[in-house]
């Protein structure tokens, strides 16, 4: 059975990231708590997380930190290692089912409650998004947990997440803020395999082939089941897409 997480509306949830601001990390991580009496759970869909449970995951989140320079400084090579693994580690850690997981105030209540100390290393105070599930592909831990889950493979009692480095995060942005793309896994997934196979034209960003083959991606939609179409068949379709995005690009600024 999935755990169900305690959840923190935006209105408390902004009341409590504005006493945050602030406050050193080492205050933040002590004013961190995964209990709650203002907090309220699901009504169904699962059982409710021990204190113990909880606790143990977030001493896991905060490892992670620990091993990648928290409470120092971050470089930009170390957030995006430190997203890589989060996100991996949240999604075989916090036992909880896609429902749950779309939840906006599930990942209030941990961001803003249980982890202040962590998103204001990572991300600082100066966007809300960050804290409160307001976008949940923009959220500190929920955009990382659909990330795994989204590109992650169910292998019998475990996942794989081969695919989840492959791409940069400027472009799985691209890919999860476009809901129609983002929220089809089977479709992610064939991008995700289909970059590593198609490399971008010389002189030509893998960023922008990726923002221009989104765009031809969603003007096929409402003429395609990608979903329903066999692997190899899907990967053919997607990789033919790529080469067509890469080679009008690389006619367009003159380098193909």
């Amino acid at each position: 059975m999935s755990l169900l997480y305690p959840r923190l509306d935006r209105l408390l949830g902004a009341v409590t990231l504005r006493e945050h601001r602030n406050k050193t990390l080492r205050d933040l991580e002590k004013a961190a708590e995964v209990e709650d009496p203002t907090a309220v759970y699901a009504a169904t869909g699962g059982a409710v997380v021990s204190p113990g449970y909880f606790a143990e995951l977030v001493h896991g989140v905060r490892a992670l930190a620990v091993d990648l320079s928290y409470p120092n400084p971050a470089s930009d090579a170390v957030r995006v290692t430190f997203d890589r693994r989060l996100g991996v580690h949240l999604h075989d850690t916090m036992d909880i089912s896609p429902a749950e997981a779309a939840a906006r105030e599930v990942w209030t209540f941990l961001a803003v409650r249980a982890l202040p100390d962590i998103v204001a290393w990572r991300f600082g105070f100066d966007n809300e998004e960050r804290w409160l599930g307001s976008d949940l592909t923009r959220h500190a831990f929920g955009r990382l947990w659909w990330q795994a889950h989204t590109l992650g493979v169910s292998d019998g009692d475990t996942w794989r997440y081969d695919l989840v480095d492959v791409l940069s995060e400027s472009e799985l942005n691209q890919i999860f803020e476009r809901r129609s793309i983002g929220g089809n896994p089977t479709l992610v997934r064939a991008i995700a395999r289909a970059v590593q196979q198609v490399p971008p034209p010389t002189g030509v960003s893998r960023r922008f082939v990726i923002r221009d083959v989104t765009k031809r991606i969603r003007r096929l939609l409402p003429f395609t089941s990608f979903q329903s179409l066999p692997d190899h068949i899907l990967d053919a379709r997607i990789c033919g897409l790529l080469h067509v995005s890469g080679e009008t690009l690389a006619r367009e600024s003159g380098s193909g």
